[in-house]
């Protein structure tokens, strides 16, 4: 990996307007070329493993911390019957871009 490279933060997945560079750099979606959602989408499915688990350690952070919150009903988990793909393509990032793309890409993949 890229010493310089800034690693990828969980909130870039829950949101469906821009992609976050190595560099730090926003870029909005809608002014991206196809090519470069195109490369965005292969990176991420390449490798939903590791993205997965950094939603599940949030997610467990998450559940530990309202066990120490009277005010906090009942803790659920979300992510358990998911596999890591299928959390992927379920998060607004990857819904976005392929919206943009009209889903042809993910056709591709699956070849």
């Amino acid at each position: 990996m890229n010493d310089e490279a800034t690693p990828i933060v969980l909130s870039t997945f829950k949101q469906a307007d821009y992609w976050v560079d190595r560099k730090g750099n926003r870029h909005a979606l809608r002014d991206m070329s196809r090519g470069y959602l195109e490369n965005v989408l292969w990176f991420l499915r390449d490798r939903p493993e590791d993205f997965y688990v950094m939603a599940v350690f949030e997610e467990d952070t998450r559940l530990f911390l309202a066990g120490f919150d009277p005010n906090y009903d009942q803790p659920v988990r979300t992510l358990e019957s998911k596999t890591p793909a299928e959390w992927l393509e379920q998060t607004p990032l990857l819904q976005a871009i392929n919206t943009i793309l009209d889903g042809t890409t993910e056709e591709k993949d699956k070849r």
